[in-house]
């Protein structure tokens, strides 16, 4: 099984750096610069497909606002809930301290709202290991359209953390998670990510354009390989529509009526 070390190795000798190292705290330029990338580029490839080794799913935690209090300074456009409803109210003006909320639109805050966010009954935290959120669980392995459930993922009011929206109560996520244990890295995944740290590398570390351009060449051909790989892994028999059916459209779950992302790489 691969370690950390050894796909940055790899990457090395692909660009034709014999100077190889033992660990990202060696002191050395390839160090250096292996020990900047190679977290980034492999979030990168990791995201980019739904790997089944990545694949997890979790029950998703709702969020709420917190209650109004007199004591407390809204600014505008600020969320609270305003009784034991649930139900939202939103500050019209900045330095709004000491107005409570009636539930009905007046000079402070808005009318209650029982959405979450307009448009969307619920807003849920996701898990800290998300990378991508991919689709939530309905109770239907394989769901044609009209069976699964609408989501969008948006940020959070103070920036911070992302929240998805949904209409889907207990809403249960279907996710790429990031897993940074490269042991659990299929040989094709490995191949790949190695490949995509080889193209930094070659423009970081000032080596001849050509070992840049082979690089990218085979990251397109190690990514779709390992693509292929990974869909290759189970027989779920996926459900489709006639018009999909008629239109010979067989690609798989989540990219049925869809091309493929690595198609035409």
């Amino acid at each position: 099984m691969a370690a950390d070390i050894d796909i940055a190795n790899l990457a090395l000798g692909r660009i034709g750096v014999r100077s190889f190292i033992s660990a990202f705290t060696d002191n050395s330029e390839n160090a250096e610069v292996c020990n900047q990338f190679y977290p980034l580029i492999r979030d990168k490839v990791l995201s980019s497909f739904p790997w089944a080794f990545a694949q997890k799913r979790a029950p998703l935690a709702l969020l709420t606002q917190p209650m109004w209090s007199v004591a407390t300074t809204y600014a505008l456009n600020q969320q609270v809930t305003y009784d034991a409803t649930g139900k939202f109210v939103t500050s019209l003006v900045a330095g709004n301290v000491g107005h409570q909320p009636t539930g009905t639109a007046d000079a402070f805050w808005s009318a209650a709202n029982p959405q979450a966010r307009p448009g969307y009954a619920f807003m849920y935290a996701l898990p800290p290991d998300c990378m991508i959120a991919r689709s939530l669980y309905t109770g239907t392995r394989t769901p044609i359209a009209d069976q699964r459930a609408p989501f969008i993922v948006e940020v959070s009011d103070d920036l911070t953390t992302p929240v998805l929206l949904t209409d889907q109560a207990s809403a249960e996520l279907i996710y790429t998670a990031k897993i940074t244990q490269p042991t659990s890295y299929p040989p094709a995944v490995v191949d790949a990510i190695a490949w995509a740290l080889a193209i930094e590398l070659a423009t970081t570390l000032r080596v001849d354009v050509a070992f840049r351009e082979r690089a990218e060449k085979n990251y397109q051909e190690a990514w779709t390989r390992a693509a292929a790989v990974d869909m290759n892994q189970g027989n779920e028999l996926e459900p489709q529509s006639e018009i999909i059916s008629s239109r010979g459209d067989s690609y798989p779950w989540p990219f049925q009526g869809r091309i493929p992302p690595w198609w035409g790489l």
